[in-house]
């Protein structure tokens, strides 16, 4: 299984959330992304989480998160 398959059917407060943003992020290379802040209400993204369930997408949120701010190695 793999680690976003692990949170289909979790809570967005799962400890596993975090754990799969922190992989996420380390996989995403940092020029993927835009400077500056990501809107995650934009039409793209919200496509985008809609297809995962609440938890998976809140990985994807945290990882992008974390890129833009700099803490994909912080605890």
């Amino acid at each position: 299984m793999t680690l976003l398959d692990a949170l289909a059917d979790a809570e967005t407060d799962d400890p596993r959330v975090t754990e799969a943003a922190r992989v996420l992020a380390s996989l995403i290379p940092r020029e993927m992304l835009p400077e500056g802040d990501i809107d995650h209400d934009h039409a793209f993204l919200r496509a985008l989480y809609a297809d995962f369930a609440p938890a998976q997408a809140e990985a994807l949120r945290l990882a992008l998160r974390m890129l833009i701010d700099g803490t994909e190695g912080t605890p």
